[in-house]
């Protein structure tokens, strides 16, 4: 259930956003700007030209300040996080190719119609051969996805991997349920996805100390193989 629950949310990691910052920040402060900055955290000098960054501190997403940087030159400010934190560091997918972002997050989940494909054939070729393939498709198509330098490639490798998942999900679902009699096969199954929750809690400690979403999405993959191995 580990590598179900992670895949599952996973990719809402490559969605995240990034305070931001100018790259030649100002050092001498007046006295107003000064009581802004203790205030604020933020500082905003004059300048003549628009299209020039013109603040210290950093600004985040609950900044007023937040989308001033969609009328300045790309040089003038850069992310706080690193290049590889989500596709949005990595892609620039801000101000007027903001929505991008959300194509690739909000379509992503749309895999788990195709799943219902490989799930179809648990009936025919059994669910322990189904369960193996859709496992190892899942891990590989992670894996694809960690050396894609198009983003039009991670998006088809995230609806490839949310198919495959949906598969392994029908799969796992119904071998527990045949381990016991029909009595007992709601509590058995209930029990399962009771691992299912507590991997999501543990999903927030993988992100806290791996903050950069294709190495996660790497690490991501391990219960994919540990899984195809035994």
């Amino acid at each position: 259930m580990f590598l179900l629950a992670w895949n599952e949310l996973g990719f809402l990691f490559y969605g995240l956003e990034s305070s931001w910052q100018c790259n030649n920040q100002q050092t001498n402060l007046t006295k107003r700007s000064t009581n802004l900055l203790e205030r604020t955290g933020i500082e905003r000098y004059s300048n003549n030209s628009s299209n020039t960054c013109n603040f210290n501190g950093t600004i985040d997403k609950n900044s007023n300040y937040y989308n001033a940087r969609c009328k300045m030159k790309r040089e003038e400010w850069k992310f706080t996080k690193s290049n590889d934190y989500s596709l949005i560091t990595e892609y620039d997918f801000v101000c007027d190719r903001e929505y991008l972002s959300s194509i690739v997050l909000y379509f992503s989940p749309c895999g788990s119609l195709l799943g219902l494909i490989p799930s179809a054939l648990c009936d025919m070729y059994g669910r322990k051969p189904i369960l193996f393939i859709s496992t190892l498709m899942l891990g590989l198509t992670n894996i694809a996805g960690y050396f894609a330098r198009s983003y039009i490639i991670i998006f088809v490798t995230l609806i490839i991997t949310t198919a495959f998942e949906q598969a392994v999900l029908t799969s796992v679902s119904l071998i527990v349920s045949e381990f016991v009699g029909p009595g007992k096969q709601a509590m058995l199954v209930m029990m399962v996805w009771a691992f299912y929750g507590m991997s999501f809690c543990l999903l927030a400690t993988v992100s806290y100390f791996i903050p950069h979403c294709r190495r996660m999405r790497l690490v991501l993959t391990i219960p994919a193989f540990i899984i195809v191995e035994i």
